[in-house]
């Protein structure tokens, strides 16, 4: 029996979008006044022009004046306010533990079109990477 496939349906596309919504990169948070950095993960689909969702160990007071780096902690970092971090759980059975329980959302403040640009060059550039991914490959 041919696999049917529903009109309108681009299985090309529908992978990618699953790619984006899948891979993920590190996050790294520095609070106000804080010396060490609040590591967390992204998925690739959450990072916008503008505002990033993400993932994170520790909790961050909301409202709060932030620096956010992506994929490591020496790399650009960007200022940004957190908009909201509240707790997440995903039940993954009895006694497990999340690893990033405080789900959060900062939105950039760009100081500069050049750093704009830049942000916006990382996003391309990191959507790039995941998209070359072929199936059965890491990321």
């Amino acid at each position: 029996m041919p696999l049917i496939k529903k009109p309108g349906t681009n299985l090309k596309k529908k992978a990618l979008r699953l790619r984006l919504s899948t891979a993920r990169i590190r996050v790294y948070v520095w609070p106000p006044a804080a010396e060490k950095a609040v590591a967390g993960f992204c998925f690739i689909a959450d990072m916008l022009e503008g505002s990033v969702s993400f993932y994170l160990q520790e909790d961050v007071d909301m409202g709060a004046h932030v620096q956010v780096a992506f994929e490591s902690e020496q790399s650009a970092a960007y200022r940004a306010r957190m908009m909201e971090c509240n707790r997440y759980e995903v039940s993954k059975g009895a006694g497990a533990k999340s690893p990033a329980p405080f789900r959060a959302m900062v939105k950039i403040r760009f100081s500069s079109e050049a750093e704009r640009q830049r942000y916006l060059t990382l996003l391309e550039g990191i959507r790039k990477r995941t998209t070359s991914i072929a199936p059965g490959m890491k990321f």
